[in-house]
């Protein structure tokens, strides 16, 4: 494959500062191998436990093509499986969302209990050497952080408090606890770029100056620094002095900003998540980055607020956030265009500004050589 074999220093260049070639973000064929290497394996995003209060509650989604299901057992536990029929892989449940007894199949009315076992299948009884325990279905690892549920369809994933490393402590340290924010809603965009084009973007304040006033209203980007991890990296931002001023002083303001207001906090977990806090009243919102093929992808935002927060400063959140996105599209999709213009082959990293990148796809090229 070219765009493999053309760079067999790839590696020293990305330690140097190199970024990975145009190549890595247009060819299909590396989009393949980043779904078999990367996602295959990976932890994902899926739903939120807010989905799941009761037994029998349900969330369906697709996870690197893989139809999965996650459910409330009648222990108040988690359970996730591929939601594939054993009898002639019809998926099991079609609706995104909802409430059931047992998780029976729409096709044949194949019916599975929380645990996965068969319980029923209509006729069944006629048939010689038939045995309901031959047909479990496929269970998947879960794990939470917060109110946020993942699962790896991967038979040995990376273990979950790897991946986080020290996100806890860093989430912790805001003083909100995400898992009592009151979710708000979700913004969604579908952009015409690669997705590892979005998660660079994420990963580096370098261009924020030029291109995100308001956040740079609120932000001080002169001391923005990221610190980056095994599977993770973590961004700092403290509001401007001039931000708490006006707080003080009672004037118009993004946040409810005070004294001890936080300083913003935006964590990217690998390959394609992000949960972040601005600084001010409880609140979070998340990032997931799903890849499409590799000239589109889909970002989805969601956001959770304190219930103190009124609606007015709660659509102010929302509103910043969504204006900075807006912004970030039209930078990406301008990256990508440019990447497939056959001028560009590989650029150079400021490291000290972009580290989060060199750390990113670094992991990218480690997971992707593995052919």
């Amino acid at each position: 494959m070219k765009s493999l074999d053309n760079y067999p220093n790839l590696k020293k260049d990305l330690k140097g500062g190199k970024t990975l070639p145009a190549s890595w973000y247009t060819d299909p064929e590396i989009f393949n191998l980043e779904k078999k290497n990367i996602f295959k394996d990976s932890w994902h995003y899926v739903g939120k436990t807010h989905e799941l209060e009761k037994p029998g509650d349900f969330i369906t989604k697709r996870v690197n093509d893989i139809p999965v299901v996650v459910v409330k057992d009648k222990d108040n536990n988690l359970k996730a499986f591929v939601n594939v029929c054993k009898h002639r892989a019809a998926e099991i449940l079609l609706e995104e969302k909802g409430h059931c007894k047992t998780l029976k199949c729409h096709y044949h009315a194949w019916a599975w209990d929380f645990k996965g076992e068969l319980i029923g299948a209509p006729h069944s009884g006629k048939e010689k050497n038939f045995c309901k325990k031959d047909f479990p279905l496929t269970s998947l690892h879960l794990e939470t952080l917060g109110p946020f549920v993942f699962i790896s369809t991967s038979k040995n994933p990376v273990p979950w408090k790897d991946v986080l490393g020290q996100l806890p402590d860093f989430l912790g340290e805001t003083g909100v606890d995400i898992s009592k924010l009151q979710y708000k809603g979700r913004l969604v965009y579908n952009m015409k770029c690669n997705w590892k084009v979005v998660i660079e973007n994420f990963l580096e304040c370098y261009h924020c100056p030029f291109t995100h006033p308001s956040f740079v209203d609120l932000i001080d980007t002169n001391n923005y620094k990221t610190y980056t991890y095994d599977y993770i990296s973590h961004q700092k931002g403290a509001l401007k002095k001039s931000s708490i001023e006006k707080a003080k002083g009672g004037d118009e303001k993004l946040f409810d900003a005070s004294e001890n207001c936080r300083d913003g906090i935006y964590n990217f977990v690998w390959p394609n998540f992000m949960v972040n806090i601005y600084p001010g009243p409880g609140n979070a919102s998340t990032n997931h980055i799903i890849p499409v093929d590799e000239n589109n992808t889909i970002a989805i935002y969601e956001f959770f607020l304190d219930e103190s927060i009124s609606p007015r400063e709660g659509k102010k959140i929302v509103n910043l956030v969504d204006e900075v996105q807006k912004e970030d599209v039209i930078i990406c999709e301008s990256v990508h265009r440019g990447l497939k213009s056959g001028d560009y082959d590989q650029g150079r990293l400021i490291l000290s500004k972009e580290n989060g990148i060199e750390h990113f796809q670094n992991l990218v090229f480690d997971h992707v050589s593995k052919r």
